[in-house]
């Protein structure tokens, strides 16, 4: 890398550095330790270079620039390709898990009628739980718990249909070895959460990964929601960028569509949630047309859209004409989510929602309102910028809002309260937007 203009030292530093951690944390994965020591080491070295630096205090690059360099002013998110990560694989042979590790995690889903990338949420929490833990994560999403992904004739683990298992070994492979005789594994080795604890881990322990300040957040709210996001979107990517390996064929799937109706011009991103929203005051409609309006402005020459409410579809198309673009997927037009709508089978809509978020990374801006689906787009693409449109407002109709059934009750749906207004006139912006700062300071 010398004629990157890299400073060979600090990249010796950087090698010296990365083996002590790697150690220390167990690393054992040739594999992904290979190539997170390329990643770390470019980002390391790029940083050094910058004004401004992407790590959060617990990072291998953040516990770097400390060790290596006086701490930046500034903290700006590093990105990577769009998922295509080095997922960590099974042990070399010679190697058994239980030299590694001290047992076998199975994530589970744990809650009732979730949303896709809420399932996803739960597995990098636990995951965070098996890091701690020095256990091997192996996620088990069956058809209990309401899953509205799960398709029998597609296979009996909806992780598998969209995602490589995070750490080489699937469930079956555990089975497998814990049936042999000969092999040390055995259902004592075996250790799972209760679906209590896992709410409680992804709800209310302030080190797991959150979309919006929701369970514990919203109980001790960030000083500054600019830093928290940046930390969160930061520790997300983070731990995508290990884990997360979206299955080869939904990529090409993704990017022939990309390149089919997007590549070439300035896009747009908007995710607008619609159905049965609850936990956080919905977004007028209006005011989603007054800022798509003021970025075509800006130059933006294509829009493209993901909603889970067809009405916005109509209504966007009428205005915007073939500007407009949105991946072909089952909507509601009511309060009811897509997931619990006949129509398509549940492997496919789980797909649906997943080229949605991928697609909204490719985009060179993206509006938003509080969601996973718009948050996994950052964790795909740190890089990417967004508008969030009510990020702090707590209230709609002098109300409370946060998710059903942790103790703040049911509210209007987000169709109900945003439909009813007319969008022929649109009015002044009811607040004012918050921009994902391109640059913001992350504390230690």
């Amino acid at each position: 890398e010398e004629d990157k203009g890299f400073d060979v030292n600090l990249l010796r530093a950087g090698q010296q550095f990365m083996a002590r951690e790697s150690s220390q944390q167990g690393v054992a994965d040739k594999h992904y330790l290979k190539h997170s020591t390329l990643r770390f080491l470019t980002e390391v070295c790029i940083a050094s270079q910058a004004r401004s630096i992407a790590a959060t205090a617990q990072s291998f690059v953040g516990k770097a620039l400390r060790a290596l360099s006086e701490r930046p002013d500034s903290v700006q998110l590093l990105g990577f390709d769009q998922g295509r990560n080095f997922a960590p694989r099974k042990l070399a042979t010679g190697r058994h898990i239980l030299d590694v590790y001290k047992g076998v995690f199975l994530i589970r889903i744990g809650h009732y009628g979730a949303g896709f990338f809420a399932y996803v949420q739960y597995a990098l929490n636990q995951i965070q739980y098996c890091e701690r833990h020095e256990l091997l994560p192996v996620v088990h999403y069956n058809d209990a718990h309401s899953n509205h992904f799960f398709d029998r004739q597609v296979g009996e683990d909806m992780w598998d249909y969209y995602f490589e298992p995070v750490a080489g070994y699937t469930k079956g492979d555990i089975d497998r070895l814990v049936a042999d005789e000969g092999d040390p594994l055995s259902d004592q080795h075996i250790h799972q959460m209760s679906d209590a604890q896992i709410m409680d881990l992804c709800q209310f322990d302030p080190d797991s990964i959150f979309h919006y300040t929701y369970g514990y957040w919203r109980e001790n709210p960030p000083p500054d929601h600019a830093i928290w996001y940046a930390a969160m979107r930061s520790k997300g990517h983070r731990y995508v960028a290990r884990y997360i390996k979206v299955k080869e064929s939904i990529l090409a799937e993704a990017e022939e569509f990309f390149v089919r109706q997007l590549q070439g011009h300035s896009v747009l991103g908007v995710h607008i949630r619609g159905t049965d929203m609850r936990y956080a005051p919905p977004v007028p409609l209006e005011r989603f047309i007054e800022e798509i309006d003021r970025q075509l402005d800006l130059g933006f020459d294509k829009i493209f859209v993901a909603t889970d409410q067809s009405q916005y579809i109509e209504i966007l198309k009428q205005r915007y004409n073939d500007r407009l673009v949105y991946f072909d997927c089952l909507r509601s037009t009511d309060a009811n989510n897509p997931m619990w709508l006949a129509g398509r089978s549940p492997a496919q809509q789980g797909k649906e929602v997943l080229m949605d978020a991928l697609l909204l990374s490719r985009c060179a801006y993206m509006l938003k309102s509080p969601s996973a689906v718009s948050e996994f787009a950052h964790y795909f693409r740190p890089m990417l910028r967004s508008l969030d449109l009510n990020h702090h407002r707590l209230k709609f109709g002098n109300r409370d809002y946060a998710m059903p059934g942790l103790g703040y009750g049911n509210y209007p749906n987000a169709w109900d309260a945003v439909g009813v207004e007319s969008v022929n006139a649109i009015g002044s912006p009811s607040q004012q937007p918050w921009t994902t700062p391109a640059v913001s300071f992350l504390a230690p």
